[in-house]
């Protein structure tokens, strides 16, 4: 394929997760390199991906509908983590995270949830 193809693609999927915890569903969307690098960075301290932060930062980069801002965000740690746990896995699938790379990290948001997606180090 030439190099004009594919910078032409449309690869940015767009898919709905279902969250009836919160009255139905929000969208997601994949995210572009440099969306992910913007996460990524926002998440980074000390050289060191905080693994909360980068779920936190996934969820907001990855939410098509409704838009989160992070203060508004950071109000979900007091919320059910299943929903959320919900959402993060399919950003981690829909922009292309493994659940193999995920399962060699950390656990995330909330701390010390059972439930809780693992976010690959430096995702």
């Amino acid at each position: 394929m030439p190099v004009e193809g594919i910078l032409a693609a449309r690869d940015l999927t767009e898919d709905d997760v279902q969250t009836p915890e919160w009255g139905g569903k929000v969208r997601i969307r994949g995210l572009t390199v440099e969306q992910q690098d913007e996460y990524r960075a926002k998440a980074t301290v000390n050289d060191e991906v905080d693994q909360k932060m980068a779920a936190l930062y996934l969820f907001i980069a990855s939410l098509v509908r409704p838009r989160f801002t992070a203060d508004r965000a950071e109000q979900l740690r007091k919320k059910a983590a299943a929903p959320f746990n919900r959402v993060i896995k399919r950003c981690l699938a829909i922009n292309g995270l493994s659940e193999e790379a995920a399962a060699q990290s950390g656990k995330t948001f909330p701390e010390g949830s059972p439930e809780a997606p693992e976010v690959p180090a430096g995702a």
